[in-house]
């Protein structure tokens, strides 16, 4: 019984550390193929970081990859 009580309080007390800031923006990196009307998402960037860190690293990862030989496919950063 002891054990469940300690890791009940450990569980949450880490949980406590897990809330999300409220000056962050999040960014998402996402596909849509030619002659197709949807589109997917691949990656996140939500890191704990205030200004436009991940809306920077968000298109640094889209230019790289929309700039490689025969790609079709237009990428893009969605805010979240």
């Amino acid at each position: 019984m002891r054990v469940m009580k300690t890791i009940t309080i450990i569980a949450a007390l880490s949980l406590a550390g897990c809330s999300m800031p409220t000056d962050v923006t999040y960014y998402t990196l996402c596909r849509k193929p030619p002659l197709s009307s949807g589109a997917a998402c691949i990656a996140s960037f939500d890191a704990d970081k205030p200004d436009d860190y991940n809306k920077q690293n968000c298109e640094i990862f889209r230019e790289l990859v929309q700039n490689q030989p025969l790609v079709t496919v237009t990428w893009f950063c969605l805010v979240k």
